[in-house]
């Protein structure tokens, strides 16, 4: 069974077993030893050559670079927003084209 940090069900638990079951991962023995998302990629890698550990790294840190610009693109369209009033007046249009 899978479960979340708080030791929680996973509400996506039958999903990820089914990823997992297609892409080879033996599902029983996860089921026995009630791992963590984590600890059966930990395991997973454990098997890999290194040169695709080296390409599981590389990909973590795309997906880290994916989900900072993400947040950064939230910030800006929220400050964007707040700030709509300052940028838009008569005063600075002049600037609109510098």
């Amino acid at each position: 069974m899978f479960r979340t940090a708080s030791g929680k069900r996973s509400s996506c638990c039958r999903k990820v077993e089914l990823n997992l079951a297609v892409k080879g991962v033996n599902i029983a023995l996860l089921k026995e030893t009630n791992m963590g998302l984590a600890e059966i990629v930990q395991e997973q890698i454990k098997a890999l050559p290194e040169v695709q550990v080296k390409e599981v790294l590389d990909f973590i840190g795309y997906l880290k670079s994916r989900q900072e610009q993400t947040q950064w693109n939230d910030m800006m369209q929220a400050q964007e927003k707040s700030l709509a009033d300052v940028w838009d007046n008569p005063d600075d249009e002049v600037w609109n084209h510098v």
